[in-house]
């Protein structure tokens, strides 16, 4: 389980980096550590609410994949893919005899590069690796601080916010509900919505 007050943000032409237990805080003028260990469980529950969404893990974490055929070619299912792939097969270490390669815009981990042989035979796979985002981009990181501060302040986070503006690295705006644009979820509101949306997971 990746800890999400520990994980840093990137933003500006520094670039500059921060975490999101310091990015809320900053948000909600906090300027001691009273509170850290209720910040931190309110990041937690909006992180695991977000890579809930998506569909996808955010913060870089050990995954691991298990599947019941064997395949010479296994398109990854958590991305993006950093490192550490290992491939157990009935307990069988077979890691040597796979690489990870990029196809189509999607890290798979493939034994045979010419061929897409399958095994007929059912036998347990388990792929383990490391997946997710180190540092995290400006829009997602904040897109989750302002889940945290949903809890933080109880859900009531009053009307949809037109224009956000971050320190170092500029304004967005969004369209109004009415203009068909993404309505809030649970303590996230419609702004960060429209974030998270454009980080789901777009494969089965």
């Amino acid at each position: 389980m990746a800890d999400f007050s520990s994980a840093t943000v990137e933003y500006g032409p520094g670039p500059t980096s921060t975490t999101l237990l310091e990015m809320l805080k900053s948000q909600l003028d906090v300027t001691d550590d009273s509170r850290d260990d209720e910040l931190a469980l309110y990041l937690q529950l909006a992180g695991e609410a977000a890579e809930r969404y998506i569909d996808n893990v955010i913060v870089l974490q050990p995954v691991n994949e298990t599947f019941n055929r064997y395949r010479s070619a296994i398109t990854l299912r958590y991305y993006p893919y950093i490192d550490g792939l290992t491939v157990m097969v009935d307990g069988q270490d077979m890691t040597s005899e796979f690489e990870v390669i990029l196809k189509d815009g999607l890290d798979t981990a493939v034994k045979d590069r010419c061929g897409v042989r399958r095994d007929c035979c059912y036998k347990q796979v388990i792929l383990t690796y490391n997946a997710g985002r180190e540092p995290l981009p400006a829009d997602l990181g904040f897109a989750i601080v302002q889940g945290a501060m949903g809890y933080e302040l109880g859900g009531d986070q009053g009307g949809p916010a037109s224009r956000e503006s971050i320190v170092g690295v500029g304004s967005i705006e969004y369209a109004g509900a009415s203009d068909g644009a993404a309505v809030g979820m649970g303590m996230f509101p419609g702004s960060a919505m429209a974030v998270l949306s454009a980080y789901k997971r777009w494969v089965c």
